[in-house]
């Protein structure tokens, strides 16, 4: 059997060593480092996956035109939590995990919200740049965070840490996420509020959901037009969660007071993003959030460990394309043949999306409830339930999604067709 090649499109040794590459050695696999040029160019990212088994990805487009030469690719682990340059549909019809490495950024990330909040309300940058110049020796009279109320928009694992940091700087913390339980917003320090009533009370609204075509844009005039008047706005998610012409007119009429930006529709900024990122009341940085030494060495770490389990034929953590695992076996040695006899899990998904809409895409974590409130061993439920036991286990592994259990939507789904599977 030939080696099977990893190809790593990010940097994966820090101050000499890399954990990544060694655990890949380690296992048999040849580990190549190549870097991308500027912009990641589909061109590149075509030529280069060709005889890789493997890929640790960063931010490259991954879809039909950019795989066509990667007949041998079995995993995507990407490098981050983001997913959104990665075409899900088109991997699981061929076949090909991918994963990502939630909570491996969530303290970086937390702590550049803060860094580019407070840059904002006590007007940083303006302040460096005037003593610097040897201009005036003062800034605009900013304002203490305590007394500020805060709004998250979505509150996965980066959200949470979000939330602790702002209950240190003793901020009233609102939270609009349909996925999370309001018992758990409250368990962390902050109050469950609905979109419009978040908006119109927070001092600062910041950004932390994955974009997806249903929210593209969420960022609107009408969402802008609801904010506190005065308001800053952060956004160290994705740039495309932001019409970047509404949040334009809404800086040049006052509206908001600033918008700190860690990523922008455009990377590098052009166009219109250019436009935005040059104004004053804009603080801008390049997509920097995780770039921190501990976040990257443990985003690279968990990449390899997703991509060695599945060579070695076992269920990767953060499997972000679910279904695929439906189509492979991966009970015992991994095959790489595709397991058409199974039941596809896409019937399942197709029909949990059109009961319960954005619900959907945490089913699988909801078996674990029911399990843990049945006292039921995993082995007891796949045997009930015929899913097979390590699928199960994969169902189980994403502790973001099963943190965000709603009981009334547990019940809702146990007592529609899921029932069969349990």
């Amino acid at each position: 059997m030939a080696q099977p090649r990893i190809l790593s499109s990010v940097e994966i040794e820090f101050q000499g060593q890399s954990q990544a590459r060694a655990l890949m050695e380690r296992a048999g696999f040849a580990v190549e480092v190549r870097h991308p040029q500027p912009g990641w160019p589909d061109e590149e990212t075509r030529s280069k996956l060709a005889g890789f088994d493997a890929l640790l990805a960063g931010g490259e487009n991954l879809n039909a035109d950019t795989m066509d030469r990667a007949a041998q690719l079995k995993i995507i682990a990407r490098n981050g939590v983001g997913f959104d340059k990665v075409d899900l549909d088109y991997c699981t019809q061929r076949g090909i995990v991918v994963t990502n490495t939630p909570g491996a950024m969530a303290d970086a990330v937390a702590d550049l919200t803060f860094a580019l909040l407070l840059g904002m309300v006590r007007s940083l940058r303006l302040g460096d740049q005037r003593v610097k110049a040897e201009d005036t020796y003062d800034v605009p009279v900013g304002e203490d965070l305590g007394v500020m109320t805060l709004g998250l928009v979505g509150c996965g694992r980066i959200g949470a840490e979000v939330v602790r940091r702002a209950r240190g700087f003793k901020m009233q913390v609102l939270v609009h996420d349909p996925y999370i339980d309001d018992a758990q917003i409250r368990a962390l320090g902050a109050e469950p509020a609905d979109r419009a009533a978040l908006l119109s009370q927070a001092d600062a609204v910041t950004l932390h959901l994955p974009l997806t075509e249903e929210n593209r844009q969420l960022v609107n005039a009408e969402f802008l037009g609801l904010m506190k008047e005065g308001a800053y706005l952060i956004n160290t998610a994705r740039g495309g969660l932001v019409d970047e012409a509404a949040l334009i007119a809404a800086l040049d009429r006052g509206h908001l007071a600033g918008a700190g930006l860690d990523c922008q529709a455009s990377e590098p900024p052009q166009g219109q993003s250019l436009e935005l990122v040059r104004r004053d009341k804009v603080l801008a940085l390049p997509h920097t959030g995780s770039k921190t030494l501990s976040a990257r060495k443990r985003m690279a770490l968990v990449a390899a460990q997703s991509i060695v389990a599945l060579l070695q034929g076992r269920v990767p953590d953060h499997v972000v394309n679910r279904e695929v695992l439906d189509k492979l076996d991966l009970a015992g040695e991994r095959s790489g043949v595709l397991n058409e006899d199974r039941v596809p899990a896409k019937e399942i998904h197709d029909e949990a999306r059109e009961r319960h809409g954005e619900y959907y895409r945490s089913i699988g974590y909801y078996l674990r409830l029911y399990r843990q409130r049945a006292d039921l061993t995993q082995a007891a439920l796949a045997k009930r339930s015929g899913i097979r036991q390590h699928h199960l286990s994969e169902m189980e592994n994403n502790k973001r999604v099963l943190g965000k259990v709603n009981a009334k939507k547990l019940a809702e789904i146990l007592d529609c067709d899921y029932r069969k599977l349990l």
